[in-house]
């Protein structure tokens, strides 16, 4: 399975397919507009939204500016 739970109970993406399916996610419940968005929505986006934070930062490194 490409997203499993970790400690905190939050959903963790494994892979570039489950990132995809996890983007298509976000950007329909944020085409809905906040104000429409259930309790259970709001929720769901915030978990996802983290879960794509995380695999963002550890996938997608930006390395550190190197000094003159």
């Amino acid at each position: 399975m490409a997203n499993r739970k970790g400690k905190s109970g939050n959903y963790r993406i494994e892979n570039e397919k489950s990132y995809n399916a996890t983007m298509k996610k976000i950007d329909a419940l944020m085409k809905k507009g906040e104000a429409n968005l259930a309790d259970k929505e709001a929720e769901d986006l915030r978990v996802l939204a983290l879960a794509a934070q995380v695999y963002e930062k550890n996938i997608y490194t930006i390395p550190a500016p190197k000094t003159l």
